[in-house]
């Protein structure tokens, strides 16, 4: 996994002690360095964070910090298709499976 870049990282420090934060609250943290269509840029910030699950979608431009941070651990044994084979990597290989 790649580095948090120095916009990621405004974001995560300036809303961490909060509740949860806005879109147009990035917007102003982050939007002067850009020249135009800021919104696009920031929502496009805040949508691979939430991918890297550093924070967390509430709802549509509602977000939260700290949700989330460590993904799920994988079950114990595989989902097991109709051949038998682990439903995820399709017997191939994954580390659920190994």
């Amino acid at each position: 996994m790649s580095k948090i870049g120095d916009r990621q990282n405004a974001i995560l420090a300036t809303f961490s002690g909060r509740e949860s934060f806005t879109k147009s609250e990035a917007v102003d943290l982050l939007g002067s360095g850009y020249y135009c269509n800021a919104s696009k840029y920031v929502g496009e910030i805040l949508s691979r964070m939430v991918k890297r699950r550093l924070i967390r979608r509430v709802k549509r431009g509602v977000y939260r910090v700290g949700r989330g941070l460590n993904p799920p651990a994988p079950p114990s044994s595989p989902p097991e298709g109709n051949d038998g084979k682990c439903k995820w990597c399709a017997g191939r290989g994954c580390l659920a499976c190994n």
